[in-house]
């Protein structure tokens, strides 16, 4: 007799009720995981030559990306990539960025180094930004809006009151006459 697909299930389960009902230090089973740890390759995007980790199980799908124009976006073979430059911004979070000061001082994220220290340029620090520490982000960059706010009404401040010494001052020069 064929076993069919719900006769194992049940089976499976039959199993899994003796299982429940055993002691464990009365049993010589020995539950273990036995799934072999995901394994990592290297690629490198045809753009920029940056290394990117891809899992194993997702290489072929990487290596099959394509650009707009056509080409490949990804390769395997490193010396086929572009020479891969590191660039100079430091995500906001990062020790010794020049936001830090400010992170600390909101209490933003304490004890928490973003080791993103290496981005391109200031569009991909905000794009990081936005991606890996979007509510951290968003702390940081309203407090940066509300002191830019702070500082133009500052501003029309003080040109009030120069518009206004100057509408008052030569009145009481002529009153003087």
């Amino acid at each position: 007799m064929t076993m069919t697909h719900a006769m194992e299930v049940e089976k499976a389960l039959d199993l899994k009720k003796q299982i429940q009902g055993l002691e464990a230090p009365d049993t010589d089973f020995l539950f273990q995981d036995t799934s072999p740890p995901a394994r990592w390759e290297w690629v490198y995007s045809t753009q920029t030559g940056e290394p990117i980790r891809v899992k194993r199980h997702r290489l072929i799908p990487t290596l099959e990306k394509r650009l707009p124009d056509g080409s490949k976006a990804f390769t395997a073979d490193k010396t086929a990539a572009p020479t891969y430059r590191l660039g100079e911004v430091k995500c906001f979070l990062a020790k010794g960025s020049d936001d830090r000061e400010v992170v600390d001082a909101l209490n933003i994220s304490p004890g928490y180094y973003c080791p993103a220290e290496h981005l391109a340029n200031d569009m991909a620090a905000t794009v990081h930004a936005e991606k890996r520490h979007p509510t951290r982000w968003r702390m940081f960059k309203e407090h940066k809006e509300k002191q830019e706010r702070e500082r133009d009404r500052e501003e029309r401040r003080a040109e009030l009151a120069a518009i206004r010494a100057l509408a008052e001052g030569p009145r009481r020069g002529r009153a003087a006459e």
